[in-house]
């Protein structure tokens, strides 16, 4: 009877991962199906996209012909093969970190093209360090709710 109450509603967490995707499609449908309350997603463990702001892909490009410039702009001497080596790697770091963000916006797009409707939509990004204790818990908690709610 709960689980039927006008002010119950479900929320469906997911990752932005195939399987969690495919999973989440799964129990929304399922939801649809026996017209259960559906309240939206929670998408945890996004990897942000870090060339979305303006300029930023343009600068990479820039900074991709001289890895060096990355070591330059923290002030580290960039001149030197171990220099240049450490360049190369921040630069496949970036670039491996950012095809993980790609990768993310192709199934958060999937599943928002499978679970249409007027849903809420909230994501919570990838922390450095896994969530278990309260100021962890209330970094999420700024992903989840606006101040106007």
């Amino acid at each position: 009877a709960l689980l039927r109450e006008d002010v119950t509603r479900f929320l469906l967490v997911t990752s932005p991962n195939a399987l969690t995707v495919e999973e989440a499609i799964f129990f929304y449908s399922r939801l649809a199906e026996y017209k259960m309350p559906f309240a939206g997603f929670v998408v945890n463990r996004v990897h942000p996209d870090a060339l979305a702001p303006y300029g930023a892909k343009a600068e990479w490009k820039r900074t991709r012909k001289d890895p060096g410039t990355l070591l330059d702009n923290l002030g580290v001497p960039s001149k030197g093969k171990l220099a240049e080596s450490l360049a190369e790697k921040m630069a496949g770091n970036f670039e491996s970190f950012q095809a993980l963000s790609e990768q993310d916006a192709a199934q958060i797009d999937t599943l928002q093209s499978s679970c249409k409707g007027k849903h809420l939509w909230r994501f919570v990004p990838h922390f450095e360090m896994d969530v278990h204790d309260l100021a962890a818990l209330s970094r999420v908690n700024e992903f989840l709710f606006q101040p106007s709610e």
